[in-house]
């Protein structure tokens, strides 16, 4: 499917970290998708949790903004920024905290 293709366009080259007008990078888009896989394969590509668009907005809290929860597994910028995004009380997915399982 779509993540296949991706990492091997990743593999091939593509930019992970290119922005377009509004400063969204392609990991401002997977997270406002709530599409964790594709957030996944970004990352591993290089791709930089903490740039923030025009908005002044990581991709986490873009996915935020959607309506989607944050996984406690992924990387948004280090666990104070996992907190702020999630809704404080800790990193996503601890005890009490506020990730969900990642959708495929």
């Amino acid at each position: 499917g779509g993540v296949a293709a991706m990492r091997a366009l990743l593999s091939a080259g593509a930019n992970a970290t290119v922005a377009q007008v509004l400063g969204k990078t392609p990991l401002h888009l997977a997270a406002e998708a709530g599409h964790w896989a594709g957030f996944r394969a970004l990352t591993e590509a290089g791709a930089d949790a903490t740039k923030v668009d025009k908005r002044g907005r990581t991709a986490a809290q873009v996915a935020l903004a959607a309506g989607h929860a944050v996984p406690g597994d992924l990387s948004v910028g280090g666990p104070d920024a996992a907190a702020a995004v999630n809704g404080g009380g800790g990193a996503p997915g601890a005890e009490g905290g506020a990730g969900v399982p990642s959708h495929p």
